[in-house]
């Protein structure tokens, strides 16, 4: 699988867009080279590589971070040798007060 498109669907999941990105860092670490895959810094969009990977089962690949404007992101995760993005958001008040009843 290729990483950049692995974000874009995810992307499309959430219902986000690359505009939506305050910034971003993904790295492919495959233990033979670390490269930066995609980024995002000061509004500049670069997309670094397009080496493809396996997001099965074994060590973890892709690692990195992906902020949107509204606060929420993506982290990559890795869970019994298996990678995914995993899309957090700041809870709010009312969520949080009611966690309780």
């Amino acid at each position: 699988m290729k990483a950049i498109e692995e974000i874009k669907s995810k992307l499309q999941v959430i219902g986000k867009e690359v505009k939506d990105i305050e910034y971003a860092k993904v790295i492919l670490d495959n233990f033979l080279r670390k490269v930066l895959v995609f980024q995002v810094r000061n509004g500049v969009v670069s997309i670094e590589n397009e080496t493809e990977y396996d997001s099965g089962y074994g060590a973890q690949e892709l690692y990195g971070a992906i902020v949107f404007k509204d606060g929420s992101w993506l982290e990559r995760t890795e869970y019994d040798g298996s990678e995914s993005w995993k899309y957090k958001r700041t809870p709010t008040v009312k969520e949080v007060f009611n966690l309780i009843v």
